[in-house]
């Protein structure tokens, strides 16, 4: 039977109900992505969430200080939804890579160092997107591949860091590294909750003549996952940041600190011949590269060898990092660029002004006052849906969000737009641009189809306005 849904507040109601589960939900019995999606299709038919993708915090209501009720509901069925994307994968995904373009279209090698914006304005010039693309690419496809490649070298051995490339003894479950490059370090991190004492390579350290790069990997474990919704502000570790930022951020930002960037940046900025530093970071490790950045800069400045030393932070779909005191000493310091997908859920959260503390899900956030600051660091340069190199009539159907689609939304804006939208700066048809069918439709396109894409049976998804 159906249950009809009087807004988001009745469907959530109803899919507790379904799911005949109290929050929080054990770990041990979280609902798959694919019993969610099909109790949510159950309750809600095909219909749209009453709200558009690009306006989740206001439509969920989430930026309410005290939330009660339905609201805080609403946090637990997504940290229960996001969580299904972070099981460790049953099966490496290292075939899925493919090899990073190392020149634009032009010839000219990539990657350069970025103009200097500082300090940075919310919103920066369009035009930076043509001028610096291939940069961005290079950058966004060799971290992609390193978070592919992230999960088949996870290992109960115990580590924190290690000393160049990791060899897997098969080449085709190694990272495809970038061509010229050579890897310093491999940066470790425990998933505490799902497989106690397997530790995950969540960051790397490459380095090619005068320029040093690091790279640190979205979310792909329960540990994870956890990281993401600690989202209470306060001061931990070592790290002179300004403000308040974000608990689970600045706890994993710490610790890689310690465990091998500063190391990095002493041996080879200070004490070395690099010139030119960039940290770039996809989903959770946009968060954790903010504030990474903002340290590495702090750190070299202080130093005489190292005080005109430019730090630039590509920050892939980035969660919103700290408070506004946070936000201002940031677009100070860092030369940063960051890339939001207009239909990405992710860039939203924490919600700006305020995010709401709940105090009964599965990762608490008490705070007697209701909320917790947050505030969108500046130099924006956002992906529409019009700018993309295939299909941007499809991509920009995306501004719906269905609840029986909701995997492959989830996949279309926070991974395959990224990809998508920088392929065209180089020469690469790997781009995952593709969602609607090209055989049996007039969508037309180049390239490749993002995961889970094309829907082979019914209605194209994205579905037509």
């Amino acid at each position: 039977m159906r249950v009809r849904a009087a807004g988001l507040g009745g469907l959530l109601l109803s899919v507790l109900l379904v799911q005949a589960l109290a929050l929080p939900w054990p770990y041990n019995n979280v609902p798959s992505i694919d019993s969610l999606e099909g109790d949510m299709c159950n309750i809600y038919g095909e219909a749209a969430l009453p709200f558009a993708a690009n306006n989740f915090c206001n439509g969920t209501g989430f930026t309410t200080p005290g939330l009660l009720g339905y609201r805080c509901d609403v946090l637990a069925l997504a940290e229960h939804t996001f969580q299904s994307f972070s099981k460790p994968n049953a099966t490496c995904p290292a075939a899925k890579q493919t090899r990073a373009a190392n020149v634009s279209l032009n010839g000219t090698a990539i990657p350069w160092p970025l103009s200097d914006q500082r300090p940075l304005p919310a919103n920066l010039p369009a035009s930076l997107l043509a001028a610096e693309g291939p940069s961005m690419y290079w950058h966004w496809k060799n971290l992609y591949n390193f978070e592919l490649w992230a999960p088949c070298a996870a290992t109960n051995a115990s580590k924190t860091q290690t000393s160049g490339w990791v060899r897997m003894g098969n080449s085709s479950l190694e990272w495809l590294r970038p061509v010229g490059w050579r890897v310093l370090s491999t940066l470790w991190v425990k998933d505490g909750l799902a497989q106690a004492g397997v530790t995950w390579p969540f960051a790397t350290v490459l380095l090619k003549g005068k320029q040093l790069v690091i790279l640190i990997r979205g979310t792909e474990t329960y540990a994870d996952w956890l990281t993401d919704f600690t989202y209470n502000e306060n001061k931990t570790g070592t790290l002179s940041l300004p403000g308040a930022t974000h608990q689970g951020f600045t706890a994993l930002a710490n610790t890689l600190w310690s465990i091998g960037l500063r190391a990095a940046l002493f041996t080879n900025v200070v004490e070395g011949s690099v010139t030119s530093v960039s940290v770039a970071g996809h989903s959770l490790g946009a968060g954790v590269s903010q504030l990474v950045a903002y340290a590495a800069q702090d750190y070299l400045r202080h130093r005489s060898r190292s005080a005109n030393v430019k730090v630039d932070a590509y920050l892939f779909a980035p969660p919103n990092a700290g408070d506004a005191t946070w936000a201002a000493g940031f677009n100070k310091l860092v030369n940063a660029r960051r890339f939001p997908f207009i239909y990405d859920i992710i860039p939203q959260v924490p919600c700006t002004p305020t995010m709401a503390a709940c105090k009964n899900t599965v990762v608490p956030n008490p705070n007697p006052n209701g909320t917790w600051p947050y505030t969108t660091v500046g130099g924006t340069l956002q992906l529409l849906p019009a700018g993309m190199p295939s299909q941007a009539a499809q991509w920009g159907m995306l501004s719906k969000m269905y609840p029986c689609q909701l995997e492959r939304f989830v996949l279309a804006t926070h991974i395959c737009s990224y990809n998508c939208y920088f392929s065209q700066y180089v020469s690469d048809k790997n781009n995952t641009c593709l969602l609607w069918n090209t055989t049996t439709t007039s969508a037309g396109g180049v390239g490749t189809y993002c995961s889970q894409y094309p829907v082979t049976s019914g209605p194209q998804y994205p579905f037509t306005p």
